[in-house]
């Protein structure tokens, strides 16, 4: 690690605590931190628009600093930049063609403008895990060297992982929400692909996805419009049991290794249809 950056002049006390916490390999944790002042306090609800003020707000330029400035890269410990709780409403978290060399986790976090991140690389591990995030969410084309987590959180908008490699596992499970269309075309996924137990309202694309493990859209799991699994690779097992598909799920050409499971309690609207593999 290098020495001590100099933090801008225009930091606010929630952007000092935070890289303070940082910088010393540690999680900056606004509930934490609340709750060490009100033993009571709860989390707050990231979907909630209650309790969320100026205590907790950060930039989308001071994440862009810590993540991208060199001195800042340089004074980052190896356990890398992990925030939960935080507020980022000013301006989309613009990381597009960056490279991120620590891993990088805003976490039960309430986002209200997005984020951007077409090509960018992450020689980490990236979570939004429990997040709320109001604009789009861009992951086109980037390059993940550990896993991707957007469990158990809520995505207004589209979440668009077209072309993106995941050297790890991709978890959209837990429970998260996913309001727009989620597109994993022709995305590399070197583990599991796991969206267990949670809710797409709009069109999931898998089409020409490799996954290397198995893809797991089973648990619960709610499908309210096409699934699309053409022309996909599963190196393991394609699981959908206990799961809703309201609308029709296109299997044309895809290849799964090992097995599919499309029965044990799934269930498929009578305007739905499996298309392209024999589920028996």
């Amino acid at each position: 690690m290098g020495g001590e950056p100099e933090l801008p002049t225009d930091w606010t006390k929630p952007k000092k605590r935070a890289w303070e916490r940082i910088a010393a390999g540690e999680l900056a944790d606004f509930n934490a931190r609340d709750r060490e002042q009100h033993p009571e306090f709860k989390d707050l609800d990231p979907r909630n628009a209650t309790g969320w003020d100026d205590n907790r707000r950060l930039s989308a330029k001071f994440l862009q600093t810590i993540l991208t400035d060199k001195a800042f890269v340089d004074a980052t410990p190896y356990h890398g930049v992990r925030i939960r709780g935080a507020l980022i409403d000013d301006a989309p978290v613009d990381l597009e063609h960056a490279r991120l060399q620590r891993l990088f986790w805003l976490e039960k976090s309430r986002i209200l403008v997005g984020v951007k991140g077409s090509n960018v690389r992450v020689d980490g591990e990236l979570s939004l895990e429990a997040s709320f995030v109001s604009g789009g969410f861009t992951l086109n084309g980037a390059e993940i060297r550990e896993g991707l987590s957007l469990a158990a959180g809520h995505y207004k908008s589209n979440v668009n992982l077209n072309r993106a490699k995941i050297n790890g596992s991709a978890f959209l499970r837990g429970g998260a929400t996913f309001k727009g269309e989620v597109d994993l075309g022709s995305a590399a996924i070197g583990s599991t692909l796991d969206m267990t137990g949670s809710i797409f309202e709009k069109r999931v694309s898998l089409n020409r996805t490799t996954v290397i493990g198995s893809a797991f859209l089973r648990g619960g799991a709610t499908f309210k419009d096409e699934v699309d699994l053409r022309s996909a690779t599963i190196g393991s097992n394609l699981e959908m049991t206990s799961s809703t598909f309201e609308d029709k799920v296109s299997l044309n050409g895809a290849t799964v290794t090992d097995s599919a499971y499309l029965r044990g309690g799934a269930t498929f609207s009578p305007s739905s249809a499996v298309r392209g593999l024999d589920d028996g």
